[in-house]
Order: structure tokens, then C-alpha cells, then sequence
């Protein structure tokens, strides 16, 4: 049996049915599955991950793991030395965010294939000119193929590494579960006024949600500042984060329909999503966020700023939402008009279009099977 080792940092509740169903596809091709963590959480994230979730086979690695400046410098010597046994056949480097990722190139055995997973996309970049980008050209130079998310990771890549126009790409897409999204909020929304009841929310109120960290890169603040107090819509911000108070005592200030719900559960969030009448994302930087990718499962209308790194994937402006720039509060100003001006009809179509983005896009078995079956053809050449 084959062996595919697969390192990233930490285990989520959003990587486990990916790697559950990676995991059980590979088997059908008598690959076995490992995946190589750096650790078991990181200072900003809040999960908790059941032990009998894990479906696959994985280790999490000792290390150091110092934060500096918000950079969290996983050094994990064990992983490395895990990489000089010669008992696998294809390992996926998942990025080069860390001191273990950029060393890991060089201590991969060399019969294995070598994929490098790349998120990131020159909006979310930092370091794109000097000394860092030459270092993320020397280690996307030790790629024998790329695996991106999207169009923009391509581009990404391009500008780096300019001669890198013939290594092969794999897609994989960040995944959701799609029994979560896709039926269980259409199994809430069965029930949407007894769901808004529960929420206190109005029966008759129209709701857009904003799920995301409170946080300047997310660009909450520019975007509630372009909304009026007459508009006919309430805003509700689902998350935590330094800007929670400045975000609240705006909105009160301005008399908005703006309401900080704070942290809430996976299953709360899920009936959010099922109440919704549209999604909102207005980062400054994002990579590769999920919660658009959520939105579309769940069939809601998108809100989403331009420089978020799925943007072409998530969304056709004007078939299922509206994209905008986030530093031109007109191109904010006309976006959320535009939404507001849907007529019933339009608004289903942009509904059922979401749907259908994500299926086509999104389907995680769909887009599992593809890359499993472009790694064997890149085995087989």
C-alpha cells in the first residue's frame, strides 16, 4: 500500500471531514492516509476537535511554537525527522507559513512526489517585494506541483515564481461539510419563523448576516458605515474581537440595525445561516475564507468584498450577489443597494444560483474524487 503524508498546522472541525473523506477515497486506490500536525491548537483559535472525529490516521508533532507579531513560528524538528523515512510515496507541504514548512521541502525523501499547497493570494500577501520574496520563490522552486484553492492562488504563484508556468497545478477548494449546510440549514429553514422566534429576532425582519473575527482586516467598519439608518435590513455580526465595542457604540451612535452577537456555536451559527436573507464578507485580506463558501451551500445572496482570495469562485457578480471594493465606500454604497432592489424573483434566482455554485464548485465528494485521481495520473507520468 501506497503512502500519502499530508502536513499542516493544527487540527479544525472544518479539516475533518476533508481529510475523513480523503482519507476513505485514498483507500479505494489502496493509498493509506497520514497527516503530520505542528500542533494541537493556536492562540486564536477556539476549537475543540473529538478524538473520534479523527477517521484517518495523523500525529501531532512537539514542537516550539512561539507567536511573534502574530506569526506563529511552529518548529517541529520531529516532523522533519519524520520526513527522512523513505516509506512514503507523495507528501503535500501545506503552504510556507512557518519555520517547519519551509524547512520540510528539504528533508522530503526524493522518490516521493512533492506537492506544495498554496492558500494565500497577493491581497492577503504580506512580503512581496526584498528578502521575503525571494525566500517564497526559493521554496516554491522546490515544487514538483503546485496545489492551489483557486484562480487567484495561480496568480499568486505567477508573480513569484515567473518561470513556474509548467509545473503542474492540482485544485483542491477549502471544503465544508455539506450535511451541515446544505441539508440541516434547509431542514432550519423549514421552520424560519419559529428559528427567528428562538433567535429574538422579528418574524417579519429582513436579516443579513456577517459572520467573522472583529478585527480590522475584515472591514466591518467600512462597510456598516456605508449603511443608512432607513435601509431595510438588520445586520447581525457573528463573532468576537478587539473591534466588538467600536463596532457597537458606531452603530447606536448612527441608529444603524447593526447588532455584535459575539462567539456563537457551530449550531447556532447554522440556524443564522438558515434565517438569512444574505450573506456579508467585507475583508481587506482574506485567503481562502470559508464562511462565503457556507453562504453559497446554504443559498444565500452574497455581499463580498473583491480582495477576498475565493472571489471568483464564490461568486458571478449579478448571477448570485454582489462584489464591491472595500476601500471605495460608493462601490460599498451601490452594492448593497443593488441587493436591497432584488425583486422576490430575482432574489430566489440569486438563491438557487448560490446553490448550484456550490455544487458545481464546492461538492466536496465531487472535488475529493478529482484530486485524487489527478495525484494518480501525476504518480503514473
Amino acid at each position: 500500500m501506497r503512502k500519502f503524508l499530508y502536513i499542516t498546522n493544527i487540527p479544525t472541525p472544518y479539516r475533518q471531514s476533508r481529510f475523513n473523506l480523503l482519507s476513505r477515497i485514498l483507500k479505494e486506490h489502496d493509498i493509506s492516509l497520514e497527516v503530520l500536525y505542528m500542533s494541537q491548537s493556536e492562540p486564536n483559535r477556539s476549537w475543540v476537535v473529538g478524538e473520534d472525529t479523527f477517521k484517518y490516521n495523523y500525529t501531532v508533532y512537539k514542537g516550539i511554537h512561539p507567536t511573534i507579531k502574530g506569526f506563529f513560528a511552529h518548529f517541529n524538528p520531529g516532523l522533519l525527522r519524520r520526513l527522512m523515512r523513505p516509506d512514503y510515496d507523495i507528501v503535500v507541504i501545506g503552504g510556507m507559513a512557518n519555520p517547519t514548512l519551509w524547512l520540510s521541502p528539504f528533508f522530503v525523501q526524493e522518490h516521493a512526489l512533492k506537492i506544495m499547497s498554496i492558500e494565500s493570494n497577493l491581497d492577503s500577501s504580506k512580503r512581496n517585494s526584498g528578502i521575503g520574496a525571494w525566500i517564497k520563490y526559493k521554496l516554491l522552486k522546490t515544487a514538483e506541483v503546485f496545489q492551489i484553492t483557486g484562480t487567484r492562488q495561480d496568480k499568486y504563484i505567477n508573480h513569484f515564481y515567473k518561470d513556474g508556468g509548467n509545473i503542474p497545478r492540482i485544485v483542491l477548494p477549502n471544503l465544508i461539510e455539506s450535511s451541515l449546510y446544505v441539508e440541516k440549514v434547509a431542514n432550519l429553514r423549514l421552520n424560519k419563523c419559529l428559528v427567528k422566534k428562538e433567535l429574538n429576532i422579528d418574524t417579519n425582519e429582513k436579516v443579513w448576516i456577517l459572520p467573522a473575527r472583529l478585527i480590522k482586516i475584515k472591514g466591518i467598519l467600512e462597510f456598516i458605515s456605508c449603511i443608512k439608518k432607513e435601509d431595510d435590513f438588520h445586520l447581525y455580526v457573528l463573532g468576537e474581537g478587539e473591534l466588538k465595542d467600536s463596532i457597537t457604540s458606531y452603530a447606536k451612535r448612527n441608529e444603524l440595525s447593526v447588532t455584535c452577537i459575539g462567539y456563537v456555536s457551530q449550531e447556532v451559527m447554522l440556524k443564522y445561516y438558515s434565517i438569512a436573507d444574505s450573506f456579508v464578507l467585507p475583508s481587506w485580506e482574506d485567503p481562502s475564507p470559508l464562511s462565503p463558501i457556507e453562504a453559497c451551500a446554504s443559498g444565500l445572496p452574497l455581499l463580498v468584498s473583491d480582495r477576498i482570495g475565493n472571489y471568483e469562485d464564490v461568486l458571478s457578480n449579478g448571477d448570485n450577489g454582489y462584489g464591491f471594493d472595500i476601500s471605495d465606500s460608493g462601490s460599498i454604497r451601490l452594492a448593497i443597494e443593488q441587493m436591497l432592489n432584488l425583486s422576490k424573483e430575482e432574489y430566489h434566482n440569486f438563491s438557487q444560483n448560490s446553490k448550484k455554485r456550490y455544487m458545481s464548485t464546492f461538492s466536496s465528494e465531487k472535488c475529493i474524487r478529482e484530486y485524487v485521481m489527478n495525484i494518480l495520473e501525476l504518480l503514473n507520468n
